[in-house]
């Protein structure tokens, strides 16, 4: 099979899941994930600064974190039944690291547009 190049746009909990699952299937090797932060999380980065969607400082998930876990990545020992948002940055940032994803990751690079050529593959993007 021909390598192909792979973009992933942000490093949320989708953004890790989907590059943990190319390296698994070998497709790791030009893999690029742009996250426009300094961190992985998305959204369960709190950050009091405007321009960032986040959550609140006090939230917590609502749904179980048996339910909310990843399958092959349980949430650690002692973690809270309803985790706090400090609770999810951190585990999406040990998923990340456990599964190779962090080093593919170029953190403070936002994709601007992304450009389809005529055969229907991505061209280009523009970044920041």
């Amino acid at each position: 099979m021909a390598s192909k190049r792979i973009a992933v746009i942000g490093a949320g909990p989708c953004g890790i899941a989907a590059p943990k699952e190319c390296i698994a299937q070998g497709l790791g090797k030009e893999l690029v994930v742009f996250e426009k932060s300094d961190q992985v999380g998305g959204n369960w980065v709190y950050r009091e600064q405007p321009g960032h969607s986040s959550v609140y400082e006090t939230t917590h998930i609502i749904s179980s974190k048996y339910y909310s876990e990843y399958e092959d990545f349980p949430f650690p020992p002692g973690t809270p039944d309803f985790p706090h948002h400090t609770h999810l940055r951190k585990y999406f940032q040990d998923y990340a690291e456990h599964f190779g994803v962090t080093g593919k990751i170029r953190f403070h690079t936002e994709v601007l547009k992304a450009v389809r050529g005529a055969d229907t593959d991505w061209q280009e993007a523009v970044l920041r």
